[in-house]
């Protein structure tokens, strides 16, 4: 996906999109179980309520419903299966490279953001910096990012 030819050097932003690619499938991912979420609220199939009052004549079957729902979603649990698979190998791609850097701080920097997903305010107070003095380092991190 990020080849590069003889000569040819990665800017700031190209190596924070690189760095993204496991982002970008956990994304993928939470689409397809929102996906298959909604399909289960529009066939009814959430928590069975428990309850000792006696049912009226109009109870569904629940089995029709599962059996619907099934399949309905097959096809996006497949999708999320892969996308898990794929996300996992980004996740160990990316990791690899920001094993690559230098410094502490920067790794730690890079994972928080970029495997851990935090965002830059949680990372701010995870790591004791200002919102500007975080800024720096994170563009230093990923200056450092050799790929």
């Amino acid at each position: 996906m990020y080849t590069l030819l003889k000569g040819d050097r990665m800017g700031d932003e190209d190596k924070k999109r690189y760095l993204d690619m496991y982002r970008h499938y956990v994304s993928r991912m939470n689409n397809y179980q929102t996906e298959i979420d909604f399909i289960n609220s529009l066939y009814g199939l959430s928590s069975p309520e428990i309850s000792d009052m006696p049912k009226a004549h109009n109870q569904s079957d629940l089995s029709d419903r599962v059996i619907k729902i099934d399949k309905e979603t097959k096809k996006f649990i497949n999708k999320l299966r892969r996308e898990e698979e794929i996300a996992a190998t980004k996740a160990r791609e990316v990791l690899t490279v920001i094993n690559t850097v230098q410094d502490e701080t920067d790794r730690r920097i890079l994972i928080a953001r970029h495997i851990q997903l935090m965002n830059m305010k949680d990372i701010m107070k995870a790591e004791g910096y200002s919102r500007s003095g975080l800024i720096k380092r994170y563009k230093r991190a990923v200056n450092s990012v050799q790929l």
